[in-house]
């Protein structure tokens, strides 16, 4: 009820502003609940993201007669999927044989099971080169500010301090091949290799003798 009142307080003010009305009661009380929930100016400012169900089929294949599909409304051309305008998104939701079997996120944090396989990959400890900190923080790779993809292959766990200095000007962090490369102000390159920590068993050369 103080919601509904809160509501039909702001009604009151616009309709008693001498600027001419050109909303209705209703719009003008969606809006408001938008702003005043989520930070934006009206309520067609909200994000809207519609999950698409794209056959894995169709990716490989360029000439797949298999469509996409919304839930709900049918089967759309892969064709009208390339692109995104204004504020809607999409998400592509993979599918074989009609059962999902992966998606893009959109998420902007590591949560969930996600975020548990990367700490348990990396032994909750940070992932920079010479650091044994605990792992605080689970960072992108690719800045999700770049638009890098909240996945497993993006992520990496850090200690409180790693995370927040990459972002100074002049730090860069990116994947390779042998693995994740930190590069300081300085010009000096720090790789995190795959694989088992170093100074494990696997990395010791085989004794001599007996």
């Amino acid at each position: 009820m103080a919601c509904l009142a809160a509501l039909q307080k702001a009604f009151t003010e616009v309709s008693v502003d001498p600027a001419p009305l050109t909303r209705t009661r209703g719009q003008v009380m969606a809006d408001t609940l938008a702003e005043r929930v989520t930070g934006t100016a009206t309520a067609t400012d909200v994000d809207v993201e519609v999950q698409v169900l794209v056959p894995v089929e169709a990716l490989i294949d360029p000439h797949s007669p298999l469509p996409a599909e919304i839930p709900g409304h049918g089967p759309v051309p892969l064709d009208l999927l390339a692109t995104t305008n204004g504020r809607t998104s999409l998400r592509r939701l993979l599918t074989r044989a009609g059962i999902i079997i992966g998606g893009e996120s959109r998420q902007r944090c590591f949560t969930g099971l996600l975020a548990e396989l990367l700490t348990a990959r990396a032994r909750n400890r940070c992932t920079e080169p010479y650091c044994d900190a605990p792992a605080r923080h689970l960072d992108h790779i690719d800045r999700a500010g770049d638009d890098g993809p909240t996945e497993l292959d993006n992520g990496r766990a850090t200690c409180e301090f790693h995370n927040h200095v990459r972002e100074q000007p002049g730090w860069t962090v990116h994947r390779t091949p042998e693995g994740v490369r930190t590069t300081t102000p300085t010009g000096h390159s720090y790789l995190a290799p795959e694989g088992p920590a170093s100074g494990t068993s696997e990395d010791r050369p085989p004794e001599e003798g007996g």
